[in-house]
């Protein structure tokens, strides 16, 4: 759950991805969306007019509270982003696909 900052709207998000966000005083529902992947956080930006969601896949969705939209997807770097693992020895396949996945490169 998040509240903006004028306490004017609040934010929620369900096990099955939807993100829901309503008027608080009317308790009506202005929208509601569905994310690309489970949603750990929700804030509001400063000045309201953004919702953040951060999904557990490393990215973080940015909406328009106006219309619902979701505005861009920022994929959030990993622990090794860049790191160049080619020609390392000492290490697994699977240690290799793991470090992959946290953002090493192969160049």
């Amino acid at each position: 759950l998040a509240f903006s900052g004028d306490g004017t709207l609040l934010a929620s998000v369900g096990f099955e991805r939807s993100l829901r966000l309503w008027e608080v005083e009317s308790g009506c529902l202005r929208w509601v969306r569905q994310s690309d992947g489970q949603v750990n956080g929700l804030r509001f930006s400063r000045d309201g007019r953004c919702l953040y969601s951060g999904r557990a896949d490393g990215c973080m969705d940015v909406w328009d509270v106006e219309t619902g939209a979701c505005a861009r997807t920022v994929r959030i770097p990993g622990p090794y982003a860049g790191m160049n693992i080619q020609g390392a020895t000492g290490i697994s396949q699977a240690q290799r696909a793991a470090l992959l996945a946290l953002g090493a490169v192969e160049k």
